[in-house]
């Protein structure tokens, strides 16, 4: 019995000394964390480190007082960033529209130019004057080519030349002809405008027995030197120097 007891005694002494001694360890730990902790701190100079607790607190106080600080910041860069896209789209668009103010002065150049060239033109239409008028005063028989209309009433611009009979073109243009005679008692007569050798209209008469006086006018477009005459192929045509019936004349309508 008393066995017992001392043997159960000497298990409970002997469990209540481990207890102690693992209680005790960890205090040991701790302190000895501490002491590695204090060294740590001895490393670091003491002003650095106030310096370094002073920013933490700080950043702490600044966040604590301002806890919208980092969205702010990032409102304002974004603020920048947009102000940067606008500025830059005002300069692209100034640049167009400077590009596409180049192009209308250029265009409007070019139709300016254009202007003053057929103002040019116009200006030598109306200096460009082109009139005649010229008959034959006696009897024409027979084939005869060209009618040399020797008696010039009109002749601005000297393109009839009576010693030829022909009219010669000075500007290419749109020009109207006309031609006159008195016919009869000699079967048919033809007589024809002609351009560089070419028949354009004809004035015919077949009266054998009377006398009928005829006018014909042809406008035509001409170029520059093309010659213009009356040819009669066959009858009788006749004039005086008072009548003027057998006649040729012409003027430019309009230069081309």
């Amino acid at each position: 019995m008393c066995t017992m007891q001392s043997e159960f005694y000497g298990n409970v002494s002997y469990h209540t000394k481990i207890q102690q001694e693992s209680k005790q360890a960890p205090a040991a730990a701790d302190d000895n964390d501490e002491d590695e902790d204090d060294n740590d701190y001895e490393d670091i100079p003491e002003d650095e480190t106030s310096c370094h607790i002073k920013e933490e607190n700080t950043n702490i106080q600044a966040q604590a007082k301002d806890p919208d600080a980092k969205v702010k910041s990032v409102s304002k860069t974004q603020q920048i960033g947009l102000s940067c896209i606008i500025l830059m789209t005002y300069f692209i668009t100034l640049g167009i529209l400077l590009f596409l103010g180049y192009l209308k002065c250029t265009i409007l150049s070019d139709e300016i130019q254009h202007l003053r060239e057929e103002l040019n033109i116009l200006k030598h239409n109306d200096s460009t004057q082109v009139y005649f008028y010229s008959s034959f005063p006696d009897i024409v028989e027979g084939r005869v080519d060209p009618v040399k209309y020797s008696q010039v009433l009109l002749n601005i611009g000297n393109a009839y030349s009576p010693e030829t009979g022909k009219f010669t073109c000075p500007v290419s243009g749109i020009y109207q002809f006309v031609y006159s005679a008195t016919t009869g008692r000699k079967g048919q007569t033809d007589i024809w405008l002609m351009v560089d050798g070419i028949r354009q209209i004809t004035n015919h008469a077949d009266l054998p027995d009377h006398t009928i006086s005829s006018f014909s006018v042809m406008i035509l477009e001409l170029r520059k030197d093309n010659s213009v005459w009356i040819m009669q192929e066959r009858g009788l045509t006749w004039a005086t120097s008072s009548s003027h019936t057998l006649s040729f004349g012409g003027m430019l309508l309009a230069q081309r």
